[in-house]
């Protein structure tokens, strides 16, 4: 199995919001959302390499995609938990 590399500030930002929202998500809404400060294609790109790395899905609607978390905050934050005491020496 691919060792995944940990999610950077911008990527769990972006998993906050689409666990707080009950549809997937546009790439516009989330940019609006988490980081209007940002280019719109940065939030893409984030949002492209989440799906690439398995944590979101993405559906076709339109021309665009919308976005949607893979595993709930609740397994995502257990899963992390386990990694880390996995890795403890003691």
């Amino acid at each position: 199995m691919r060792t995944r590399r940990p999610m950077g500030a911008l990527e769990e930002h972006v998993m906050d919001y689409l666990w707080t929202v009950d549809a997937p998500a546009a790439p516009s809404e989330v940019h609006r959302a988490v980081a209007p400060e940002l280019a719109y294609t940065t939030v893409n790109t984030v949002l492209t390499r989440l799906w690439e790395k398995g944590r979101v899905e993405r559906t076709r609607k339109g021309r665009s995609y919308v976005y949607a978390p893979v595993r709930s905050e609740a397994e995502h934050r257990a899963d992390a938990m386990t990694t880390t005491l996995g890795a403890a020496v003691d």
